[in-house]
């Protein structure tokens, strides 16, 4: 099934599932360095070379040494993206046309996004 679903998304022209962030909104109160917040995340998900505009909750905070982390789980179905779900044993066996990515990413600040997001 992986090869089937490699093929699916077009991995051998499309090798990476891209995101591109594009703004962040703080959910929970004024930013506070010493806590996590919750954000939505607006930016642009490219999977098999399509691209759609997303919205994802994350959990985010500022470590001690000055790095972002965020935590978070994007859903989305395969058929947004144009992509068949892929079958085995012809036609037996077919993927669920729903996915997740779950990402857990440390990152340094970017100063148009992060200044000021988590400080006091």
């Amino acid at each position: 099934m992986d090869r089937d679903l490699n093929r699916a998304l077009r991995a051998s022209e499309f090798p990476e599932i891209a995101y591109e962030l594009l703004d962040v909104e703080v959910l929970n109160g004024p930013p506070d360095a010493r806590e996590t917040h919750e954000l939505l995340a607006r930016g642009n998900l490219t999977v098999g070379g399509v691209t759609r505009r997303i919205e994802t909750r994350v959990s985010g905070k500022r470590l001690p040494d000055g790095r972002l982390r965020a935590v978070g789980v994007q859903e989305f179905m395969m058929s947004d993206f144009d992509i068949e779900r892929p079958t085995a044993l012809w036609g037996l066996i077919k993927a669920r046309d729903d996915l997740a990515i779950r990402f857990d990413i440390i990152a340094g600040a970017l100063p148009e996004l992060a200044t000021g997001m988590f400080d006091n």
